[in-house]
């Protein structure tokens, strides 16, 4: 095992995890959220409600999941360690490139979880908050890479969030099938407008 793979225990909570992640989606679009209990999820996967809890504080963010934008402490580490604002989004693009390279072995899903959202409009805010996160992190990153404080220096956060914004138009246009390009060309167009000031 190398230092940035995870050890069997984590490979193991990952999985169990992403199964909850999987059976609560599933449950959830074909029932309707309300209709679906911790209990029905658990037994979609054969674990007690006392493992669940572990991973989720409700049905309802087992359902949101960690969507799209888990977020990846090595590809963060990246940003963070670069050289100043040299190449910055060349980096970010890179960074985004990736995410729509995972997101594509798992496009089933994030149309399941648009369908489900789409049906049970109270789950946005919790998908919303996912992308909160992310652009936080990657503020972070910024903040620290150019030498700055992300809460005091309004560049790492408009950054992030537009980098964000990138995401969420890319993502809803490929799940949605108004475009018809691959993800990552989908994050291309989006990108490149952007970089061209729209």
């Amino acid at each position: 095992m190398t230092a940035d793979q995870p050890g069997r225990r984590e490979r193991k909570k990952q999985a169990t995890r992403l199964a909850l992640e999987e059976a609560a989606l599933r449950l959830t679009l074909e029932h309707g959220v309300e209709h679906v209990t911790v209990e029905d999820i658990c037994a979609e996967v054969d674990v007690s409600s006392r493992t669940f809890f572990n991973y989720f504080p409700s049905k309802e963010r087992a359902v949101a999941g960690s969507g799209p934008l888990a977020i990846d402490d090595e590809a963060i580490r990246r940003i963070a360690e670069g050289d100043g604002r040299e190449g910055l989004f060349d980096d970010l693009r890179a960074l985004l490139r990736t995410k729509a390279a995972e997101s594509t072995r798992k496009r089933a899903d994030m149309v399941c979880r648009r369908k489900v959202v789409e049906r049970n409009p109270a789950l946005l805010p919790l998908m919303l908050e996912n992308f909160a996160k992310y652009e936080r992190a990657v503020a972070e990153a910024i903040a620290q890479r150019i030498g700055t404080d992300p809460d005091a220096d309004p560049y790492p956060q408009l950054v992030a969030g537009l980098i964000g914004t990138v995401m969420r138009v890319s993502f809803h246009r490929w799940t949605s099938g108004l475009g018809r390009k691959s993800l990552e060309a989908e994050v291309d167009q989006a990108f490149t407008l952007l970089t061209k000031g729209l």
